[in-house]
């Protein structure tokens, strides 16, 4: 394996990957864990030490020759190298000399390189000669950014792309058997999940009884039948059907008023009039607006919606100041810990309804640590079902990704993981 310059990737270059990405500069001002590797890599030892100052090497990363470089992780983790899909080993040449804005020529070792950059407007890419697999059929790969991606699915009717995400709003066009659309049309289950999550720490829901009342008077089959006309899956957990190693131990709570209202009474607080204010934060959208609604009909409760833009809403989010906010999650491997380690784990730095319960991290280190996969899976499963008693969030549905792809495009494979593998695509219009 080679840089484009035809040097060879070695085990150092991992090992200066893996420490430049454990460095707490990166995240300044902000907290070194605030880093992605304070969740992606943090079983490799030295990482939480690192990211929380210590100086000196990274201790659990030891290079043997210049091919091989030993990880050592903390714990037991069967699914550590599922895990690593998440981390890329970068040129330190290439990001030494690039400064800060380094990332906009980075150099690779992939099926393709990056020939420009405009920003707002596209990234085009090109056949990358020191590829170990082989060259690319495709000359060229051209991605729409910004303004230039707008009106996508507009574009593809006309010819002028080949592959494109359909929008919620534009699903029954593309599903029309009689239209043009509907046989290139793949509709692939989502593996994602957005719930409504509540700070445990904060009124009103640091009562368990009032987070169950709002749970019980939402209606999760309604909202994905009706408010999104079936284009989305009905949510029991928080873990997606179609990842695998889903088990089926969690089943949805049909709405209960009468039952929501007397968790209410019996609450802290003794009724919905004595609630403190509440405010629900989002990113925008129709969820919001729907659950003030559910909350108002059903518990008498007047909730406020706020919407804030990408960046502040998270802010806000990592610094724990929302009651309650609509968020989500998407799988960054294929297996249920990408989801339960992340939100129900204690010293996750994802878990923002601040659920602590040793018996979840208990079964979340049992499960890691078991190498039979169907074993694990009822571990994370039983995991699962004992974060959700406590009601930290409610899940309300699993998404369902419908996308269009030319039919003359070939090798190419749409998976769940929303990862297009274009080094064996190529395309044949007689065919």
């Amino acid at each position: 394996m080679q840089w484009p310059d035809g040097r060879a990737v070695t085990a150092d270059d991992v090992r200066y990957s893996l420490e430049r990405a454990t460095d707490p500069a990166l995240a300044a001002p902000q907290p070194g864990t605030s880093l992605p590797a304070g969740l992606y890599l943090n079983d490799i030892v030295g990482v939480p030490e690192r990211l929380a100052g210590a100086p000196g090497p990274l201790k659990g990363v030891n290079v043997i020759a210049p091919d091989t470089v030993a990880l050592t992780i903390s714990t037991p983790r069967a699914y550590f190298l599922q895990k690593l899909v998440t981390f890329y080993v970068v040129d330190q040449r290439n990001v030494e000399a690039g400064g800060r804005d380094w990332y906009r020529q980075p150099q690779g070792t992939g099926p393709f390189r990056l020939q420009t950059w405009r920003s707002g407007d596209r990234i085009t890419l090109v056949p990358n000669p020191t590829y170990y697999g082989g060259a690319p059929h495709l000359r060229q790969v051209i991605f729409l950014l910004g303004e230039a991606a707008t009106g996508g699915l507009v574009q593809y009717e006309q010819g002028l792309i080949d592959f494109v995400g359909v929008a919620t709003d534009d699903v029954d066009r593309a599903q029309d058997p009689a239209g043009p659309l509907h046989a290139e049309l793949h509709v692939v289950p989502g593996l994602s999940s957005t719930y409504l999550g509540f700070n445990m720490h904060k009124p009103p829901f640091d009562d368990p009884k009032v987070r169950e009342a709002f749970s019980l008077v939402v209606n999760r089959d309604k909202i994905a039948r009706v408010m999104f006309n079936g284009r989305v899956e009905q949510a029991a957990g928080i873990v997606p059907t179609a990842l695998p190693g889903y088990t089926p131990a969690v089943t949805a709570t049909a709405p209960d008023i009468a039952r929501a209202r007397q968790l209410l009474a019996e609450s802290s607080y003794h009724s919905a009039s004595a609630l403190p204010r509440i405010a629900v934060y989002s990113n925008g959208g129709d969820i919001g607006p729907m659950l003030q609604q559910v909350f108002k009909a059903a518990l008498g409760v007047e909730i406020e919606v706020r919407v804030q833009d990408w960046a502040e809403y998270l802010a806000g989010l990592h610094r724990g100041d929302y009651q309650a906010f609509i968020s989500g999650w998407e799988a960054d491997w294929p297996e249920p810990s990408t989801f339960l380690e992340a939100l129900f784990r204690s010293t996750s730095p994802e878990n923002e309804t601040g659920l602590r319960d040793p018996e979840v991290d208990s079964a979340l280190d049992r499960a890691a640590a078991t190498p039979d996969p169907a074993q694990r899976y009822a571990l994370y499963a039983a995991a699962e079902q004992r974060a959700l008693a406590a009601t930290p969030l409610i899940p309300l549905f699993h998404s369902v990704n419908y996308e269009l792809l030319r039919s003359y495009v070939h090798g190419v494979t749409i998976t769940p993981l929303g990862i297009l593998n274009l080094k064996d695509a190529y395309i044949d219009r007689e065919h």
